[in-house]
C-alpha cells in the first residue's frame, strides 16, 4: 500500500470515528464545524480548535489530579513529563509522513492525527480522576 492510500485510509477512520454515538463534546463541536464547510483550511482550523480543547482538558485534569496522593500525583507528572517527549516526537513524525504529499488534505490528516493523540492523553488522564 503506497503512502497516498494509506494516508487517505487514515483520513477516512479517523473522519469516521468521529460519528460515534458515545462522542465527546469536543468532537460534537469539531465535527459539527466540519460540515458546516467544504474548504479544507477551513477544516483544519475544526480540529486545530478540537486539539486546543482537548489540551485543556489535559490541563484541568492534572490540576484536578492534584487532589489525589501526594506520591501518585509526582508519578502523574512524572509520566505526564514522558508523554510530552513523546507526543512531540509522533508530531515530528506525523510531519515527516504528511509534509512528503501534495494537496491540503494532509495538513487536515496530519492535524487530525496530532489531535488524537493529544484526545487520548486527555482521557487517560479524566480516567485516573474516575478511579480517584
Amino acid at each position: 500500500m503506497n503512502k497516498i492510500t494509506l494516508l487517505v485510509f487514515v483520513f477516512i477512520v479517523l473522519c469516521a470515528s468521529s460519528v460515534r454515538a458515545d462522542m465527546y463534546d469536543i468532537d460534537k463541536t469539531e465535527l459539527e464545524c466540519i460540515n458546516n464547510t467544504s474548504d479544507t483550511h477551513i477544516m483544519n482550523k475544526c480540529t486545530y480548535t478540537a486539539m486546543v480543547a482537548w489540551e485543556n482538558e489535559i490541563n484541568d485534569a492534572l490540576l484536578n489530579l492534584r487532589s489525589i496522593n501526594k506520591e501518585n500525583y509526582k508519578k502523574i507528572i512524572r509520566s505526564q513529563k514522558y508523554w510530552e517527549k513523546y507526543k512531540d516526537n509522533e508530531f515530528r513524525a506525523i510531519d515527516a509522513f504528511c509534509s512528503n504529499v501534495d494537496g491540503t488534505m494532509y495538513k487536515n490528516v496530519s492535524t487530525g492525527l496530532k489531535k488524537d493523540i493529544v484526545k487520548r492523553r486527555a482521557i487517560q488522564l479524566n480516567e485516573y480522576l474516575n478511579l480517584n
